[in-house]
């Protein structure tokens, strides 16, 4: 059962602890999940985002031409190898895991535009064992690890 819709601007996330109190009114990272809990259904795409997320200032969000082609470069990763993901759990994950709504936003959209082929740019090549790593942590649950 899905727990109680929680509105914030034009977001809304679907909180699966409707029994959890909020601390501060408006916040969406009031509703942190549980360390077990993912709203990512695929846990390749999880570790993907916690890599990305370490190398970035959250602050700033995607505005910086690099930190854009860091997530350009992670969904076109992602994408090609088969690991699918769902622009709207990367937007609630993003919320949940210390960005800012306008930076989740630009997350999630350049998800969808992943998604649906289009050219995005600009994008930065990750290294070439990226993704074999992040299956390999995935698999293991070891935590994020930065350099």
């Amino acid at each position: 059962q899905l727990g109680r819709r929680i509105a914030f601007k034009s977001t809304v996330l679907v909180s699966p602890w409707p029994g959890r109190p909020r601390t501060r009114l408006g916040s969406a990272h009031d509703f942190q999940p549980a360390s077990n809990m993912s709203v990512i259904g695929n846990p390749v795409v999880r570790v993907g985002l916690e890599d990305l997320s370490m190398t970035l200032n959250l602050e700033n969000g995607l505005g910086d031409v690099r930190n854009r082609g860091s997530a350009v470069g992670l969904f076109l990763l992602l994408k090609d190898g088969d690991e699918a993901f769902d622009p709207e759990e990367v937007h609630a994950w993003a919320l949940m895991n210390g960005w800012t709504e306008e930076g989740a936003n630009s997350l999630a959209q350049i998800a969808t535009d992943v998604n649906a082929g289009k050219k995005v740019r600009p994008k930065r090549k990750w290294a070439p064992d990226a993704l074999e790593r992040m299956r390999a942590r995935a698999r293991s649950g070891a935590p994020p690890q930065v350099g």
